[in-house]
């Protein structure tokens, strides 16, 4: 008798007998079935084929299966774990392979970083989501590196804009490009270089060019009236809602805005005009060109029926023309043919610039809440910089913001103040004051004027409640995140407007084993 095969063979039958360990590191991606709810918040859960017991802060169904990912800060020997798109962690490279094989997707290196990019973004990785990109990924320019493009692409995304090579090239100017009055000034310097230096332009061109330096100059005289009227807050809001999102690939969402916005958007004359200084700079810009454009057509097609088929006052071209904002004036000096590669590059750059303003502007599609940024140059004595107006608000009556109930952060970078972030809060009219600056005599200056900043609150229709002051967030702390519940704590990270458009996370631990 073989005693000691038969000795082997019990060992053997008491190691396979014995219970599978399960091992899990930081950025893992594991799949997860609920097997059994034992209570409201502990179930057997099936994670690589073992069964464990976990505790559950977010609902889970029995029998849903989902994507989990570790957590850092899993400890102590318990695991952490949310479900993948919940997560922003990242993706520990022995998951990626898995990850893109649930998608579809072959397993690259240029696919691992795409995905890999798209999920610390927030984008939620279906496999919709992750081939809108690689499509758009494949009309982008081959030496343009992912870094350089898929910010500005999450932004499209998240905003439910178009997914193209031209809106995202646009929103990237606009967003990483350099500060919107250093590209005002590069601009008019090089019009007027060239209106100085050469002679043998058609007088087309040169009118064009005498166009671009007449316009930014007097954007820049609109700009310094602004500041004067800093106190005027409401503008911001109005001259949001009013613009509208346009240009390249992205005329589409011209064309979609609602009737009310394309009503709002009338030509103004920058030097006679008394509205609101905010909208007649964003008109001066060309905020509203694609609108201009598609009423003027419409107004000369209506003349051509009435005149049966006759062309009563030019053709739509000369019309749009008329428009005389700056956008339409670069647009045209980019396509004149005797002009210099350099300057047409630097008039086209010009025009992503404010169609990216304009995308930026427009209504995020198909959610309760709109985050809308403008970039508005400032002319003041010290010099001129770039503001940055972040506006989070509940969708009004066709579309527009609410004024009412709404949210703005002023991101300021002021040579004698420093940096300063003034974060307004507006419910029912009612405003609080959150100002963070590094300076120890903020508070002071600002208690100082409490009563000018309720007047001038008061004169617009909007009653001031509370202010207060605190330290200018750092980068390890990052800034204000908007949430939608628009409370005090949220920001903006430094150099980037993802994390605005990022879609809100679940902030909890989902599962703890």
């Amino acid at each position: 008798m073989n005693i000691s095969g038969m000795i082997r063979g019990l060992i053997g039958e008491t190691q396979l007998s014995e219970p599978k360990s399960l091992e899990l590191k930081a950025g893992q991606v594991v799949k997860g079935k609920v097997v059994q709810l034992l209570s409201d918040k502990e179930a057997l859960v099936q994670i690589n084929g073992v069964q464990v017991r976990a505790q559950l802060e977010a609902p889970l169904k029995q029998g849903e299966v989902t994507m989990l990912q570790v957590q850092p800060e899993s400890s102590g020997g318990q695991v952490m774990l949310k479900p993948l798109q919940s997560s922003t962690v990242q993706i520990a490279d022995v998951s990626l392979g898995d990850v893109l094989k649930g998608i579809g997707l072959q397993d690259t290196p240029a696919n691992r970083q795409l995905v890999q990019m798209l999920h610390q973004a927030g984008v939620q990785l279906t496999r919709d989501h992750v081939y809108a990109f690689v499509q758009l990924r494949s009309g982008m320019p081959a030496q343009t590196p992912p870094e350089d493009w898929v910010p500005a692409a999450v932004i499209a995304f998240q905003k439910g804009l178009p997914l193209t090579s031209e809106s995202v090239a646009s929103l990237r100017q606009a967003v990483q490009g350099p500060p919107f009055h250093k590209a005002l000034e590069n601009i008019s310097l090089l019009a007027q270089q060239e209106l100085d230096g050469r002679t043998e332009y058609s007088p087309q061109t040169r009118a064009l060019l005498e166009g671009v330096r007449q316009l930014v100059q007097q954007l820049r005289e609109t700009a310094g009236q602004l500041l004067g009227r800093a106190a005027d807050g409401g503008e911001a809001v109005q001259g949001a809602s009013s613009s509208g999102a346009a240009g390249a690939g992205a005329q589409q969402a011209a064309a979609e805005q609602p009737p009310a916005a394309m009503a709002q958007a009338q030509t103004l004359s920058e030097q006679q005009e008394d509205g609101p200084l905010l909208g007649r700079l964003m008109k001066a810009l060309g905020m509203n060109h694609e609108h201009q454009a598609i009423k003027h057509l419409e107004q000369n097609l209506q003349e051509q029926r009435l005149h049966a088929g006759s062309l009563s006052a030019g053709s739509p071209g000369e019309a749009a023309e008329a428009a005389d904002s700056l956008k339409s004036v670069l647009m045209q000096l980019s396509q004149a043919m005797d002009a210099p590669q350099d300057l047409k590059d630097a008039a086209r750059q010009a025009v992503q610039q404010i169609t990216g303003q304009q995308l930026l502007l427009s209504q995020d599609r198909g959610a309760m809440f709109s985050h809308v940024t403008l970039f508005v140059p400032l002319i003041h004595a010290n010099g001129e910089q770039t503001a940055a107006i972040h506006i989070q608000s509940r969708k009004g009556r066709n579309g527009s913001l609410d004024e009412s109930n709404c949210r703005l952060v002023f991101d300021l970078r002021m040579k004698a103040l420093g940096d300063t972030l003034v974060d307004v809060q507006v419910v029912n009219r009612i405003v609080s004051l959150h100002v963070h600056n590094d300076l120890p005599f903020t508070r002071e200056l600002l208690d100082a004027h409490k009563d000018d900043i309720a007047q001038g609150l008061h004169s617009i229709g909007y009653q001031f409640i509370s202010m207060k002051c605190s330290p200018y967030p750092s980068k390890a702390t990052e800034n204000i995140e908007f949430s939608e519940s628009s409370g005090p704590a949220s920001v903006l990270r430094e150099g980037s407007l993802e994390s605005i458009y990022a879609q809100r996370r679940y902030k909890g631990v989902d599962i703890r084993v």
